[in-house]
């Protein structure tokens, strides 16, 4: 008989079939090497085809990117804090996020504050809209206030959406009047219910509390500020042209809406006196 010449376990020299199948397992497993492995073996590949996304899938990434830039604003709206902000007795204030501490105190200065105006409302009603507030968080809106030595002294309120705001150009422009007449843009940064007690006044509080709703604005990504102004308000009014917020448009006593001039040629020509005036402050400038 013949004897086998001996070769060394593990060794494929002189077995050419044998030598490509450990030269194909020696290579990683990607979806390239699967189709070159099938091909040095003789056969077909065979690779599962890729499929674009799906729907479902695109639409859960956007959902997750969505609730993690609403978890960071809201992260945003507890840490902000503007400390040691001077006013001119030589005093100072702090601008932070409201607590639940504040709701009671924030309340009383809103609902004095606005006593007698059009924009008055019940106490119980402006407590509601504080407690909301803190109950659903919202990365739209947030209530700013102003402590004096702990005590909150002034509110501002700040929100970034139309629907936040709660959709007031839903509605006919025709059938709306005052402020929702002469809405500001959809997605702006609009501050209202600016508020400051009455036995604070006249130390720099609202320009103050101004400044650090800007700051805010900014740190949410935005380049300018709207607000809404009563012309029977010549304190408010007055504080933000020095503050520089600009006229846009203005809502007569009628209802309709003017810009620019021409609300200043219909006056001329015995129209009704403006009464609500949309103003704007860009940031990028200041």
């Amino acid at each position: 008989s013949v004897s086998t010449p001996w070769r060394p376990r593990g060794s494929f020299r002189g077995d050419p079939t044998m030598s490509r199948v450990v030269a194909c397992a020696s290579t990683s497993f990607s979806r390239g090497a699967v189709i070159t492995n099938a091909r040095a073996l003789g056969k077909s590949p065979s690779v599962r085809p890729r499929h674009p996304a799906s729907r479902k899938h695109v639409g859960s990434r956007i959902a997750r990117r969505a609730a993690d830039s609403s978890l960071a604003r809201l992260a945003l709206q507890n840490h902000f804090e503007r400390v040691g902000m001077p006013l001119t007795d030589g005093t100072s204030i702090t601008v932070r996020a409201m607590r639940p501490e504040d709701v009671r105190r924030v309340a009383e200065v809103m609902r004095v504050a606005f006593e007698g105006t059009p924009d008055e409302r019940p106490r119980a009603r402006v407590a509601k809209y504080l407690v909301d507030r803190l109950a659903e968080p919202d990365p739209d809106q947030c209530v700013l206030v102003a402590t004096l030595r702990g005590d909150a002294v002034a509110v501002a309120s700040l929100s970034f959406s139309e629907l936040a705001r709660g959709n007031p150009g839903s509605a006919t422009r025709g059938e709306l009047t005052g402020s929702r007449s002469v809405p500001c843009p959809l997605d702006a940064a609009y501050l209202c219910n600016v508020a400051v007690d009455i036995t604070h006044r006249n130390k720099g509080i609202a320009k103050t509390l101004l400044r650090a709703a800007e700051d805010f604005a900014k740190e949410n990504g935005h380049a300018d500020v709207w607000l809404h102004v009563r012309s029977s308000q010549p304190a408010g009014f007055a504080l933000y042209l020095k503050s520089g917020y600009e006229v846009e448009a203005w809502e007569t006593f009628g209802g309709g809406a003017s810009f620019g001039v021409f609300w200043k040629l219909a006056s001329a020509l015995g129209g009704e006196k403006p009464d609500v005036a949309l103003m704007r402050k860009r940031l990028d400038a200041t």
